[in-house]
This record gives structure tokens, sequence and C-alpha cells, in this order.
């Protein structure tokens, strides 16, 4: 089955980690960008100028670096700390 397309023009939607996968690999096979969850606040949407990522190469290779969609979420909480959690998760 097809999920249903998130329109460009949304910006910062939140859905599921299944529902993300989901949404990516369609988007892949259409040659779409991919989408990216924020790990702050939850908001999903493709990589912009915005967006930055806290973690090392290591953590970079392994797919586990914290992702924050703007300034404001990464002054939320230290990189570090959101970093951890995120290795804790896995």
């Amino acid at each position: 089955m097809e999920p249903s397309r998130i329109r460009s023009e949304v910006k910062k939607v939140k859905i599921d980690a299944c529902s993300l996968l989901e949404q990516n690999m369609a988007r892949c096979g259409r040659g779409e960008p991919v989408l990216h969850k924020c790990s702050q606040c939850g908001a999903c949407d493709v990589w912009g100028p915005d967006w930055t990522w806290y973690g090392s190469r290591r953590d970079e290779d392994a797919g586990t670096v914290a992702k924050f969609c703007s300034a404001e979420c990464m002054a939320k909480e230290p990189g570090e700390r959101v970093l951890q959690a995120i290795r804790r998760a896995l």
C-alpha cells in the first residue's frame, strides 16, 4: 500500500517512526528527498539550512546522531544529553 503523500508545502509534520519509515521508502522510490525527525520536538521535514546535527563521525556511521530542526530546539537541552538518550534507546 502506498502511504499518503505529505505535500511539499507542509512543514514540520509530526508522524510516528513506522510512518516515517514508510514515507521515506516511498520518497526514495520517487526520487524525492527523505524526511528527518527532530530529536527534540519530533517534527519531520526535509533537511534544510535551519537543521543541524550533534554527534561524532562514529555516531553518524551508526545512525545515532541527534538532529535538531532549529536553533530553538537545540537550545532547549544540551546536545550531549539528547545524544546520550538516543544512544541508550538503541
